[in-house]
């Protein structure tokens, strides 16, 4: 179905989005500490 699809596109966006924030807050407090 294309809003399968559509809702898995979605979902490794919202993942990818989520692991680049993680690595960003990781750095952050590496630099920081």
């Amino acid at each position: 179905d294309p809003v399968t699809s559509v809702l898995t596109d979605l979902g490794i966006i919202a993942a990818f989005i989520a692991g680049a924030l993680a690595l960003g807050s990781l750095t952050l407090s590496r630099r920081s500490a």
